[in-house]
């Protein structure tokens, strides 16, 4: 019998803890919300609050890493060209550059190095800007505004062996109003 009335008891109290509250307006206009009654106070009835069951315990998951397919295959290699692949590592895409009177760094990655003969030609815009057997260039005279940059291996005859992926970034300037 004791059971039964413990189990009732268990079974209630969540009803009778969302029963009711109180508000109470004090003389100098203050108003004071409790779960006591109070001489003068108002009942006010409270939203019953939701409660959602339990999950069990699950397993820890094993997060496997996931393959993703962003990168583009690398371009064919053109016939003779020993060249793995030439990426423009600096500025990078939808970077925003901040202008310098002596001039912009553009830095490749070429793999493997560059063999002898064979130069790198730096487009700026669809012009040529810089040419040469290096892997870092520096440019003058980019303004402020979008910019695309690409860059190529070229072998003695001028012929394209392998293509960077273009680049477009934003050069920034600084003004008088905001330096």
């Amino acid at each position: 019998m004791v059971r039964i009335m413990l189990l009732g008891i268990l079974f209630s109290a969540p009803l009778m803890a969302a029963a009711a509250g109180y508000r109470v307006v004090h003389p100098d206009g203050t108003v004071e919300y409790t779960d006591q009654p109070a001489k003068g106070a108002e009942e006010i009835r409270l939203p019953e609050v939701p409660t959602y069951p339990s999950q069990p315990p699950q397993s820890p998951r094993v997060s496997t890493p996931a393959v993703t397919q962003d990168a583009p295959p690398p371009p064919p290699e053109p016939q003779g060209s020993d060249y793995r692949s030439l990426v423009i590592s600096s500025p990078q895409e939808q970077e925003t550059v901040w202008f310098n009177a002596n001039g912009m760094t553009v830095s490749l990655q070429v793999q493997p190095g560059l063999s002898e003969g064979d130069e790198v030609v730096i487009q700026l815009d669809g012009k040529v800007a810089a040419r040469g057997s290096s892997t870092s260039f520096t440019l003058s005279d980019v303004y402020r505004g979008p910019h695309t940059l690409s860059a190529a291996i070229t072998d003695e005859r001028g012929s394209v062996l392998l293509e960077a992926k273009p680049v477009t970034f934003f050069m920034r300037q600084h003004s008088a109003i905001k330096p």
